[in-house]
Protein backbone atom coordinates (compact mmCIF):
# COMPACT_ATOMS: atom_id res chain seq x y z
CA UNK A 1 0.00 0.00 0.00
CA UNK A 2 1.63 3.32 -1.00
CA UNK A 3 1.08 6.41 0.15
CA UNK A 4 2.67 9.73 2.25
CA UNK A 5 4.80 9.28 5.31
CA UNK A 6 4.12 11.90 7.74
CA UNK A 7 6.79 13.74 8.51
CA UNK A 8 8.42 13.35 12.14
CA UNK A 9 6.22 16.09 14.34
CA UNK A 10 2.97 16.61 11.81
CA UNK A 11 -0.20 16.21 13.43
CA UNK A 12 -3.19 15.77 12.06
CA UNK A 13 -5.44 19.22 11.94
CA UNK A 14 -7.66 19.36 14.79
CA UNK A 15 -10.72 21.68 14.64
CA UNK A 16 -10.42 25.16 16.39
CA UNK A 17 -12.54 25.42 19.40
CA UNK A 18 -15.12 27.78 18.39
CA UNK A 19 -16.42 28.15 22.28
CA UNK A 20 -14.57 28.65 25.33
CA UNK A 21 -15.59 27.59 28.83
CA UNK A 22 -15.49 30.86 31.64
CA UNK A 23 -15.95 30.28 35.25
CA UNK A 24 -18.44 32.45 37.16
CA UNK A 25 -15.53 34.59 38.57
CA UNK A 26 -14.00 34.79 34.86
CA UNK A 27 -17.01 36.65 33.58
CA UNK A 28 -17.16 38.66 36.51
CA UNK A 29 -13.73 40.03 35.91
CA UNK A 30 -14.79 40.44 31.74
CA UNK A 31 -17.80 41.99 33.17
CA UNK A 32 -16.19 44.66 34.85
CA UNK A 33 -13.10 45.38 32.31
CA UNK A 34 -16.44 45.85 29.72
CA UNK A 35 -17.58 48.61 32.38
CA UNK A 36 -14.44 50.17 33.07
CA UNK A 37 -13.69 50.80 29.20
CA UNK A 38 -17.44 51.52 29.00
CA UNK A 39 -16.92 54.17 31.53
CA UNK A 40 -13.42 55.34 30.11
CA UNK A 41 -15.57 56.06 26.79
CA UNK A 42 -18.33 58.05 28.22
CA UNK A 43 -15.29 60.11 30.29
CA UNK A 44 -13.43 60.98 26.91
CA UNK A 45 -16.69 61.97 24.77
CA UNK A 46 -17.91 64.17 27.76
CA UNK A 47 -14.99 65.97 27.99
CA UNK A 48 -14.95 66.20 24.12
CA UNK A 49 -18.24 67.64 23.72
CA UNK A 50 -17.52 70.38 26.57
CA UNK A 51 -14.08 70.90 24.34
CA UNK A 52 -16.30 71.13 21.06
CA UNK A 53 -19.11 73.11 21.91
CA UNK A 54 -17.97 76.23 21.31
CA UNK A 55 -16.48 75.09 18.21
CA UNK A 56 -19.41 73.84 17.05
CA UNK A 57 -21.16 77.54 17.80
CA UNK A 58 -18.44 78.78 15.47
CA UNK A 59 -19.41 77.10 13.08
CA UNK A 60 -22.69 77.75 13.45
CA UNK A 61 -22.56 81.50 12.63
CA UNK A 62 -20.68 80.96 9.42
CA UNK A 63 -23.03 78.07 8.03
CA UNK A 64 -25.65 80.89 8.67
CA UNK A 65 -23.65 83.36 5.94
CA UNK A 66 -23.79 80.44 3.07
CA UNK A 67 -27.10 80.70 1.49
CA UNK A 68 -28.79 77.54 1.27
CA UNK A 69 -26.52 75.43 3.16
CA UNK A 70 -27.98 73.11 5.14
CA UNK A 71 -30.65 72.34 2.41
CA UNK A 72 -28.35 71.58 -0.20
CA UNK A 73 -25.98 69.48 2.37
CA UNK A 74 -28.91 67.13 3.22
CA UNK A 75 -30.20 66.66 0.07
CA UNK A 76 -26.94 65.41 -0.98
CA UNK A 77 -26.66 63.26 2.57
CA UNK A 78 -27.24 59.70 0.95
CA UNK A 79 -29.98 58.39 4.10
CA UNK A 80 -31.62 61.67 3.85
CA UNK A 81 -32.30 61.78 0.49
CA UNK A 82 -34.26 58.49 0.20
CA UNK A 83 -36.58 60.46 2.89
CA UNK A 84 -36.91 63.22 0.66
CA UNK A 85 -37.68 62.16 -2.85
CA UNK A 86 -41.23 63.89 -3.36
CA UNK A 87 -40.97 67.66 -4.85
CA UNK A 88 -42.65 69.13 -2.11
CA UNK A 89 -40.19 68.22 0.23
CA UNK A 90 -37.22 69.41 -1.16
CA UNK A 91 -38.94 72.41 -1.74
CA UNK A 92 -40.32 72.83 1.78
CA UNK A 93 -36.32 71.74 3.21
CA UNK A 94 -35.38 74.83 0.27
CA UNK A 95 -36.45 77.58 3.20
CA UNK A 96 -33.89 75.78 5.97
CA UNK A 97 -31.86 77.73 7.43
CA UNK A 98 -29.71 76.33 10.44
CA UNK A 99 -30.05 72.78 12.59
CA UNK A 100 -28.92 72.56 15.52
CA UNK A 101 -28.15 70.03 18.59
CA UNK A 102 -28.92 70.60 21.83
CA UNK A 103 -27.79 68.45 24.43
CA UNK A 104 -29.65 67.66 27.94
CA UNK A 105 -26.90 68.85 30.42
CA UNK A 106 -28.64 65.88 32.49
CA UNK A 107 -27.30 63.04 30.38
CA UNK A 108 -25.50 64.24 27.38
CA UNK A 109 -26.66 61.60 24.78
CA UNK A 110 -29.56 62.85 25.05
CA UNK A 111 -30.48 64.99 22.78
CA UNK A 112 -32.32 67.03 20.28
CA UNK A 113 -32.25 68.16 16.94
CA UNK A 114 -33.62 72.05 15.76
CA UNK A 115 -34.19 72.91 11.97
CA UNK A 116 -34.89 76.33 12.13
CA UNK A 117 -36.86 77.67 9.08
CA UNK A 118 -37.30 81.30 7.10
CA UNK A 119 -40.71 82.01 6.36
CA UNK A 120 -42.35 79.58 4.45
CA UNK A 121 -45.90 78.38 2.55
CA UNK A 122 -46.15 75.36 4.56
CA UNK A 123 -45.95 75.65 7.94
CA UNK A 124 -46.65 78.11 10.92
CA UNK A 125 -43.39 76.79 13.19
CA UNK A 126 -40.32 78.39 12.84
CA UNK A 127 -38.52 75.94 14.31
CA UNK A 128 -39.21 72.08 13.92
CA UNK A 129 -37.77 69.53 16.62
CA UNK A 130 -37.13 66.36 17.21
CA UNK A 131 -36.05 65.12 20.80
CA UNK A 132 -34.67 61.95 21.98
CA UNK A 133 -35.63 62.18 25.37
CA UNK A 134 -33.68 60.85 28.45
CA UNK A 135 -35.76 58.54 30.87
CA UNK A 136 -34.03 57.97 34.11
CA UNK A 137 -33.99 54.33 35.11
CA UNK A 138 -36.22 54.08 38.50
CA UNK A 139 -34.60 54.52 41.90
CA UNK A 140 -31.64 56.13 40.17
CA UNK A 141 -29.06 57.18 42.75
CA UNK A 142 -28.04 61.12 41.67
CA UNK A 143 -24.50 60.16 43.45
CA UNK A 144 -21.77 60.67 41.70
CA UNK A 145 -18.03 59.23 41.19
CA UNK A 146 -14.61 60.40 41.02
CA UNK A 147 -15.35 61.23 37.26
CA UNK A 148 -18.26 63.18 37.66
CA UNK A 149 -20.60 60.56 36.52
CA UNK A 150 -23.75 58.63 38.02
CA UNK A 151 -24.30 54.87 38.01
CA UNK A 152 -27.40 55.94 35.29
CA UNK A 153 -24.89 57.32 33.35
CA UNK A 154 -22.00 54.31 33.67
CA UNK A 155 -24.79 52.09 32.42
CA UNK A 156 -26.46 53.74 29.61
CA UNK A 157 -28.70 52.28 27.20
CA UNK A 158 -29.89 54.16 24.49
CA UNK A 159 -32.60 51.70 23.59
CA UNK A 160 -33.83 51.62 27.23
CA UNK A 161 -33.19 55.65 28.35
CA UNK A 162 -34.02 57.23 25.55
CA UNK A 163 -37.69 58.45 24.33
CA UNK A 164 -38.16 59.89 20.62
CA UNK A 165 -40.73 62.28 21.22
CA UNK A 166 -43.02 63.57 18.66
CA UNK A 167 -43.92 67.41 17.72
CA UNK A 168 -47.68 68.50 15.97
CA UNK A 169 -46.21 70.74 12.98
CA UNK A 170 -49.31 73.36 11.98
CA UNK A 171 -49.61 73.27 8.33
CA UNK A 172 -50.76 76.55 6.67
CA UNK A 173 -53.41 74.75 4.50
CA UNK A 174 -54.30 70.99 3.29
CA UNK A 175 -52.82 70.81 0.19
CA UNK A 176 -49.42 71.81 1.52
CA UNK A 177 -49.79 69.27 4.36
CA UNK A 178 -46.74 66.54 3.71
CA UNK A 179 -47.19 64.27 6.05
CA UNK A 180 -50.76 63.57 5.02
CA UNK A 181 -50.43 63.66 1.37
CA UNK A 182 -47.20 61.28 1.42
CA UNK A 183 -47.70 59.42 4.75
CA UNK A 184 -45.42 56.60 6.38
CA UNK A 185 -46.48 52.84 4.90
CA UNK A 186 -46.29 50.08 7.48
CA UNK A 187 -45.48 46.82 6.36
CA UNK A 188 -47.56 43.87 8.01
CA UNK A 189 -44.78 41.73 7.48
CA UNK A 190 -41.63 43.63 8.33
CA UNK A 191 -40.93 45.94 11.06
CA UNK A 192 -39.48 48.64 8.36
CA UNK A 193 -41.98 50.92 6.61
CA UNK A 194 -42.72 49.80 2.92
CA UNK A 195 -42.77 53.83 2.58
CA UNK A 196 -41.14 55.96 4.29
CA UNK A 197 -43.48 59.14 2.79
CA UNK A 198 -42.33 62.44 3.33
CA UNK A 199 -38.97 63.52 5.53
CA UNK A 200 -41.31 65.53 7.72
CA UNK A 201 -43.04 61.79 9.56
CA UNK A 202 -39.05 62.42 10.97
CA UNK A 203 -41.22 65.01 13.63
CA UNK A 204 -44.43 63.56 14.00
CA UNK A 205 -43.81 59.67 14.52
CA UNK A 206 -42.03 58.84 17.31
CA UNK A 207 -40.26 55.74 15.62
CA UNK A 208 -36.94 56.52 13.61
CA UNK A 209 -36.75 53.24 11.92
CA UNK A 210 -34.19 54.08 9.17
CA UNK A 211 -32.19 55.87 12.26
CA UNK A 212 -31.93 58.98 10.48
CA UNK A 213 -30.53 60.77 13.85
CA UNK A 214 -28.02 58.36 14.12
CA UNK A 215 -26.39 58.97 10.86
CA UNK A 216 -23.34 60.80 10.73
CA UNK A 217 -24.84 63.63 9.49
CA UNK A 218 -26.32 64.35 12.90
CA UNK A 219 -24.09 62.95 15.19
CA UNK A 220 -23.06 65.86 16.17
CA UNK A 221 -23.32 67.57 12.80
CA UNK A 222 -19.95 66.58 11.48
CA UNK A 223 -21.06 67.79 8.43
CA UNK A 224 -17.93 67.39 5.67
CA UNK A 225 -17.63 70.62 3.64
CA UNK A 226 -17.72 68.84 0.18
CA UNK A 227 -21.40 68.69 0.53
CA UNK A 228 -21.36 72.30 -1.31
Amino acid sequence: MSGKKRAAGDEEAKPLATEVDLTDEQVQVLEGVEKMLNKAQTVLALRAYKFMVPKFAQRREALKKIPGFWSRALLRHGLVALHTQHTADQDALSYLEDIWVERDQTELRAFKIEFHFKENPYFEEKVLVKEFKYVAPPSTSTATDEDGLTEAQVDFNEERDLAPQTITITWKTDSKNLTKLHPRVADDEDDMPAEPGSFFNFFTVAEDPFEVSRSPFFHWIKLEMKCL
